[in-house]
């Protein structure tokens, strides 16, 4: 009968790969929040402009047809308007968009989209929180 081997994984290499990976998803989420909203008018409802001018009075109660979100990291996300108005992503007077519990959802969606970056940073971190925890560098 043949000899089984043993494979032995140091539980420093998953406490690192646990802490890096957390910190990766942690700074990559805080990092979204400096990305960019934008958003496009549902106009299907409005009557239409035959008049030949180069700008167009759209109501502040238009529906929301699209939120599009440009992550910090280039990613270009695309959402629907879900009950948005004009005035809701325009106006900081209106609560509806701009409470930050509406926006987490957002923000979470591009961390995921940004999965590489997390992964990235987080196997430096892991790299870096493994080596001073199992090895010494002393200059002779």
């Amino acid at each position: 009968m043949k000899e089984r081997k043993t494979i032995k994984i140091n539980a420093n290499i998953i406490k690192s790969l646990i802490i890096g990976l957390a910190i990766g998803v942690l700074s990559v989420y805080v990092t979204e929040h400096f990305g960019s909203f934008s958003f496009m008018p549902d106009t299907s409802g409005l009557p239409p402009d035959n008049s030949i001018s180069f700008q167009r009075q759209i109501p502040y109660d238009t529906p929301i047809g699209a939120i599009y979100f440009t992550s910090p990291f280039g990613s270009k996300l695309t959402f629907d308007g879900k009950d948005f108005t004009i005035a809701d992503m325009s106006f900081s007077t209106h609560d509806k968009f701009k409470k930050y519990s509406n926006k987490m959802t957002y923000y979470w969606m591009a961390t995921w989209e940004d999965i590489k970056y997390v992964l990235l940073i987080g196997l430096i971190l892991a790299v870096l929180t493994y080596f001073p925890m199992n090895y010494r560098i002393s200059l002779s």
